[in-house]
């Protein structure tokens, strides 16, 4: 007997820039039950804790506290939830800090794309029955 599908994934997206807020929605709406942004890494605890998301989007250059201070609090407490970073920067020092941070995969903003097969492949992962259509 298969396992029972989860029928949802969930999102939150966080940075804090409304426009690509925006647009890191508008490429993720179709993927995602429900899709929800916030600006700060502040915001982005407290709303994990009420959201609960699969998916966290998160920007490093944040006003109140920088992403990978957000993500490593994330990760302590909610660590079944998975952490993108998408920022501007890029390197291999940055994305080895982001994953030591408790990133699960680290998109350059450049390159915003490629967060959408990432995104199917994880509700695949997930969600084994959408594999196969069940």
């Amino acid at each position: 007997m298969s396992a029972p599908s989860r029928k949802t994934f969930n999102a939150l997206v966080v940075d804090d820039h409304r426009d690509m807020r925006t647009l890191l929605r508008e490429l993720l709406q179709n993927l995602c039950s429900e899709l929800r942004d916030c600006a700060s890494g502040e915001q982005a605890i407290q709303v994990c804790g009420e959201f609960r998301p699969d998916l966290v989007t998160m920007d490093l250059q944040l006003h109140d506290m920088d992403g990978m201070a957000a993500m490593r609090v994330i990760r302590s407490l909610y660590p079944e939830c998975h952490l993108v970073v998408v920022t501007h920067y890029d390197g291999h020092t940055l994305r080895q800090r982001a994953l030591a941070a408790g990133a699960d995969h680290f998109i350059s903003k450049d390159a915003l794309l490629e967060l959408v097969p990432y995104v199917t492949a994880l509700r695949t992962q997930l969600d084994p029955a959408r594999q196969t259509g069940g």
